[in-house]
């Protein structure tokens, strides 16, 4: 009888291990998804998406362990597809069209960021909304008057007065770019910095604002997919589990 019953529940271990790796690529899903959901109202927010290696029949061949089984290398990114833009009206609302980041100065060093509802601070500096500076080609802009205008080419002015043009940059590899928290980023690494560039055909609107990429719709009707998914991972262990203590307790009898 334990004969018949070990490659039967090598069988379900297996089984358990396979729905295991299905139930833990879900789970970071259901995570990062949360996340971008979460940031749907965020102005240019970029949503993060996960990939995985799952493993080869030639790795499901290694008997060595059942951790063989699971996925293999999740790795978070960033999409960078623009989010809509939507007309404000405020001057000091702007927004890159075209490939680019405005730069921010932070305790961490520059940061990138497309979300461009900014302030100005009690010293006249243009900011971001938490007090970041915002970076110009020659350092910090300064806006003494009331009237501010930003052309396309992202020069400000202040009273019809030349006052600044902001930084917009770009990178050739966007993958060295990675999230610090909301829409800021940051380089992987900082010696990376003098890969920076000005990107072409790039325009800055005044008045609008970048909406995060986040597609609503999408989202929630993968998320309802993933929560039912998860369900049915739940109950399928939850069953194996059960037959195999019913195998238990009638090998239990015949011994």
């Amino acid at each position: 009888m334990m004969g018949k019953s070990c490659p039967g529940r090598k069988r379900m271990l297996n089984s358990i291990a396979h729905i295991g790796r299905r139930s833990i690529l879900n789970q970071l899903k259901l995570d990062i998804l949360s996340n971008n959901i979460s940031n749907m109202g965020t102005y240019g927010y970029k949503r993060d998406g996960i990939t995985f290696r799952i493993p080869t029949e030639d790795d499901q061949k290694n008997e060595k362990s059942l951790y063989s089984l699971f996925p293999f290398g999740g790795k978070t990114y960033v999409d960078f597809t623009p989010g809509t833009y939507k007309f404000t009206g405020n001057p000091l609302d702007l927004t890159i069209k075209g490939d680019g980041f405005f730069v921010v100065e932070s305790s961490q060093g520059n940061l990138y960021t497309r979300r461009g509802d900014f302030a100005v601070d009690q010293q006249g500096r243009i900011v971001t909304k938490d007090g970041k500076l915002v970076v110009g080609e020659g350092g910090p802009i300064t806006v003494a008057g009331a009237d501010i205008q930003v052309d396309s080419e992202g020069n400000v002015y202040s009273d019809n007065e030349l006052v600044g043009k902001l930084k917009i940059v770009t990178f050739g590899d966007l993958t060295i770019l990675e999230k610090v928290e909301g829409s800021y980023l940051k380089l992987t690494d900082p010696q990376l910095q003098g890969q920076e560039k000005t990107p072409e055909g790039t325009e800055v609107w005044q008045g609008y604002v970048e909406m995060s990429n986040v597609d609503v719709v999408s989202s929630m009707v993968e998320m309802i997919t993933l929560l039912r998914a998860h369900e049915s991972y739940k109950n399928a262990i939850d069953a194996m589990r059960e037959a195999d203590r019913k195998d238990a307790q009638e090998i239990g009898l015949v011994r």
